[in-house]
């Protein structure tokens, strides 16, 4: 038996999920289909450590997928994150899949102006 939303597998005579509270299947649910191609798109850079972690927060609480790509470097080279922007890595870039960059950036574009 097999949770539909989390994958769990139990044993038989188990008819709901433990963790999500959804009846079982007798088969495993078919993995998702990865074979189309993701496009990502740029929504924000910035080298404040403060703003990466509102950002990741503000995506994450939306449900929106993302990549913050350049992150974990700003630690790794040079003055790390005791400079706006590290020298060698450059600023954090956040991307997001196309469908959903339209709604991320007007939820990012209220970090510059709240008042909106």
């Amino acid at each position: 038996m097999y949770c539909p939303r989390c994958g769990a597998e139990y044993v038989d005579g188990v008819t709901e999920c433990a963790d999500c509270g959804v009846a079982l299947q007798v088969d495993p649910a078919p993995p998702p289909d990865l074979s189309g191609e993701l496009n990502l798109v740029s929504v924000l850079e910035t080298g404040d450590a403060i703003r990466t972690a509102l950002v990741k927060s503000l995506l994450e609480e939306a449900q929106i997928p993302y990549l913050a790509r350049n992150d974990q470097l700003q630690d790794l080279f040079g003055f790390g994150r005791l400079v706006p922007v590290n020298p060698i890595s450059g600023p954090v870039i956040f991307l997001v899949p196309d469908e959903y960059a339209d709604e991320a950036r007007d939820m990012l574009a209220q970090l510059d102006d709240p008042d909106d």
